[in-house]
């Protein structure tokens, strides 16, 4: 029986989500090449029911703090501006309260700084960035399967991410421990901000794990 199915882009999200939720997930790796590769797979007999992606996301939005969790109502791509906003289809909503919902932009290569993030909530009207939304929400759309995006918030807009976060994942999503402790040796003085990402990450996650399992939990398809 086909059963709903959780995408995550990174390790740490992928172990978060097993931790607290039920449902069956997979780690893919980071950005769009990665999403593409995994709907691949995700064909005849191994069509899920429902998909979702679940996982972290910068802040656009001066308001959106840390640690909170969202459901993405709309998605947008930066690298193509004319392509048309996608809007998540409306899900089963039993024993689900109203969660506050966001809209996502999605950009191949990591918006880091606080510059950054503010000029292109100016030019999108985004309130959240990540790599992989908008390319996740047209596959799933191309192949008839009911989608959702939940993102937690791992930095705010006014936060930069430290320019060596950048380089500690491969591609397959995994943390490359040598190479952070490389950047710790370098500059120590890093550690401080790797903790604060660490811990506003790790609650970001649990929030948004609970969130993404109650959404799923309610797709499931009856035997």
């Amino acid at each position: 029986m086909r059963r709903p199915l959780v995408l995550c882009p990174l390790a740490v999200e992928a172990a978060a989500f097993a931790r607290f939720g039920k449902t069956r997930v997979e780690q893919i790796g980071g950005g769009a090449a990665a999403v593409e590769r995994a709907f691949l797979r995700l064909r005849g007999e191994n069509c899920p029911s429902f998909v979702l992606l679940f996982g972290l996301a910068g802040a656009l939005d001066p308001s959106f703090a840390t640690g909170a969790a969202f459901v993405i109502g709309s998605v947008h791509s930066a690298s193509l501006p004319h392509a048309p906003t996608l809007h998540a289809p409306l899900l089963n909503s039993r024993c689900l309260p109203t969660p506050p919902t966001a809209r996502i932009i999605e950009c191949p290569a990591p918006v880091a700084t606080v510059s950054e993030k503010a000029a292109l909530a100016a030019a999108t009207n985004g309130q959240l960035v990540d790599m992989e939304s908008y390319t996740f929400a047209t596959c799933a759309s191309q192949l008839g399967i009911p989608w959702a995006i939940v993102r937690a918030v791992s930095d705010s807009a006014r936060e930069a991410l430290p320019c060596e976060v950048l380089s500690f994942i491969d591609g397959q999503g995994n943390t490359r421990v040598l190479r952070v402790l490389s950047a710790l040796v370098r500059r120590p003085q890093l550690l401080p901000q790797l903790l604060a990402l660490h811990h506003a990450s790790k609650h970001a996650l649990r929030e948004g794990a609970f969130l993404a399992d109650a959404i799923c939990c309610a797709q499931e398809v009856e035997p």
